[in-house]
């Protein structure tokens, strides 16, 4: 929960469940990029970002 709290920007894998209208999103894992996120405007690469499956609900 402190992660909730705390980050600044995090990683969340996560499972998406429907039914009918109401759509769930129920984190399984969660990760703190607090520290990446205060560098991206330094990196000289581009910012990694995961890739899902970018499933609309």
């Amino acid at each position: 929960m402190r992660i909730v709290l705390s980050a600044r920007m995090m990683v969340v894998k996560d499972r998406i469940q429907r039914e009918g209208e109401v759509v769930h999103f129920v984190a399984h894992q969660l990760k703190d990029l607090t520290k990446k996120f205060a560098t991206v405007g330094e990196q000289e690469t581009a910012f990694p970002l995961p890739h899902g499956r970018g499933e609309p609900f």
